[in-house]
């Protein structure tokens, strides 16, 4: 009898561990089917609304561009850093204070790649297919030493998505006005 009493004991265990096991499978398992986005660590800058007096704290602007320079639809190419990251902000002007500074609303953000000692960044001064593109971003590799460019990667602030795409680097070549200067 006492045996009998063991091993009920020792198959409840069982049972319960096996439960308690499948408990914590059941927690990482996705039963959705519906495909999941993978979030970057800003996601939470997206939809900001900011302007010259409060800049999102933690960064620092380095530079920018206006696409549709007083058009009615205004949009800002705003390259950032934190401490860890450069990234591009592509901002809608919401409008415009009674100083006539702008309020921008963050759509998308990229983060970029490292720069190396010749590279750079370029807006608003590149080619798609040969046709003049203000919508292009472009790391670019530029060499004062033989006045050469070559795109290491590049990207659309598509205004019509509203999205940063990425293109063809091969169908994209810039102008370094700066060596000719």
């Amino acid at each position: 009898m006492r045996v009998n009493q063991s091993i009920i004991f020792l198959i409840a265990s069982m049972l319960v561990l096996s439960c308690g096991k499948s408990d914590q499978e059941a927690e990482f398992t996705d039963t959705d089917s519906t495909p999941k986005s993978v979030s970057q660590p800003y996601d939470f800058l997206i939809n900001l609304e900011f302007g010259p007096d409060n800049f999102p704290p933690d960064f620092r602007e380095q530079t920018g561009y206006v696409l549709g320079l007083m058009d009615d639809d205004e949009y800002v190419i705003n390259h950032v850093s934190d401490n860890k990251n450069q990234l591009l902000w592509f901002c809608k002007l919401t409008h415009r204070d009674e100083s006539g500074r702008p309020h921008l609303k963050i759509l998308d953000i990229i983060i970029l790649p490292n720069f190396g000692a010749n590279e750079r960044l370029f807006m608003g001064n590149c080619n798609y297919d040969q046709v003049e593109d203000q919508e292009i971003v472009a790391l670019v590799d530029s060499d004062p030493e033989d006045l050469s460019t070559r795109v290491i990667k590049a990207w659309r602030a598509n205004r019509e998505s509203l999205k940063f795409e990425e293109i063809a680097v091969d169908k994209v070549t810039c102008v370094d006005d700066s060596f000719y200067l």
